[in-house]
């Protein structure tokens, strides 16, 4: 009578095992690398509206720059959770020269991110 053998054998089981460590190493890798690549998208959105209304703080005139408010542009949305302000002070002692602050906040899983531009406008340009 021929016995077959019944199972698997041990090197079956190891390298099923070793396949199975890789390709849960392989999905956890991509899933970090999924979550950073979205913190990016945020973080380069934000500085891309902060960039804009900063430029658009300058082509105001200077004696109609607002004192302060906030950013409208729809792109905020993308953005989890997102909070916008902007700021524009007289700088220091002189009637000449404001400083405009632009800041955005937004929620990521690892915590609240922020984006913020300072700069500073001259009455006559430079």
């Amino acid at each position: 009578m021929n016995k077959t053998p019944r199972g698997f054998s041990l090197i079956e089981i190891v390298i099923s095992l070793a396949l199975i460590a890789a390709a849960f190493v392989g999905y956890f890798a991509s899933l970090q690398t999924v979550t950073l690549t979205r913190q990016a998208k945020h973080n380069s959105l934000a500085t891309a509206l902060v960039s804009k209304k900063l430029e658009e703080l300058r082509l105001t005139d200077f004696d109609a720059l607002p004192a302060s408010g906030m950013i409208t542009d729809p792109l905020l949305t993308s953005l989890p959770s997102a909070t916008s302000s902007f700021s524009v002070t007289n700088y220091a002692t002189s009637s000449e020269v404001k400083k405009a602050v632009v800041t955005i906040r937004w929620l990521e899983a690892s915590g609240q991110k922020k984006a913020e531009l300072t700069t500073l406008l001259i009455k006559d340009g430079l």
